[in-house]
């Protein structure tokens, strides 16, 4: 998984460099430039809504036959396919009552170098413009209530970040997580697999000890591992969805291949 997915062109924000840029809203949000992402990483306080709506698991950062220990994000699995988001439509609406964070602090984002974080922007997201919208500086160079607004959920999300990997830790530490085995057969003959996820083990979560299990209510895990769990109720939705984005493609790809076969006229 790929930590920045959907950006392209990422650059520090700058008051001086940035001094004149504006950020354009649209009457309708578009979504499209995260339709081509299968999975985004999701903060554990998102957990426990995210979970009525979508899949979650944890995905392998990294190469898993790497020297080293595996690590994990966790994540909202959006799509089956590799460059595939079965709730983003073609025009770019997204059709899910809850929009992940990673998805809604787009084009913003806090880039980490040894324990430095910087505020940073997609300079190719095309809102963006020194015209129309909103402007991300004052005329004194301070950020105004838009971009504070941003730089405030860009904070919480990575002070949520945190809070994820401990939980994981948790997880790991208890030997509580194994690799993901559904997969779905397409009338086309080909197989999907979802590779790199892995999920909690219930069987090893019944087994725990009265001790772990009160260290887990304790730390307000057992909860949130429950939460997880019970989105994988919601495969069938994912499923069904993909099946809707393939039977909406066939149209189209009928069409040219009978444009393709069509004699050509004299």
């Amino acid at each position: 998984m790929k930590t920045l997915m959907f950006y392209n062109n990422v650059q520090p924000l700058n008051k001086e460099t940035h001094k004149n840029l504006r950020l354009e809203f649209l009457d309708k949000p578009n979504f499209a430039f995260a339709s081509e992402t299968n999975s985004v990483m999701i903060a554990l306080t998102e957990l426990p809504l995210i979970s009525k709506h979508y899949v979650t698991a944890f995905a392998a950062l990294g190469n898993p036959e790497a020297e080293g220990e595996q690590q994990y994000a966790l994540a909202c699995v959006l799509g089956m396919r590799d460059n595939e988001n079965v709730y983003v439509g073609q025009d770019g609406e997204w059709s899910s009552p809850y929009i992940p964070a990673f998805v809604r602090r787009y084009p913003f984002v806090i880039a980490e170098n040894e324990d430095q974080f910087t505020v940073c922007i997609d300079q190719d997201f095309p809102q963006f413009n020194d015209k129309k919208g909103e402007p991300l500086f004052s005329e004194a160079g301070e950020p105004t209530e838009l971009l504070q607004r941003n730089i405030d959920f860009l904070q919480a999300f990575q002070r949520d970040a945190l809070a994820t990997q401990n939980f994981i830790a948790t997880l790991k530490e208890l030997d509580l997580l194994e690799q993901a085995s559904s997969t779905m057969q397409l009338n086309s003959g080909e197989t999907l697999q979802l590779n790199g996820l892995y999920l909690i083990n219930e069987k090893k979560l019944n087994e725990l000890s009265a001790e772990q299990v009160k260290n887990l209510m304790t730390q307000g895990y057992l909860g949130l591992i429950y939460a997880h769990l019970l989105s994988l109720n919601n495969f069938n939705d994912l499923m069904d969805r993909m099946a809707g984005k393939l039977n909406n493609a066939k149209p189209a790809e009928t069409s040219a291949a009978a444009k393709q076969k069509a004699p050509a006229k004299h």
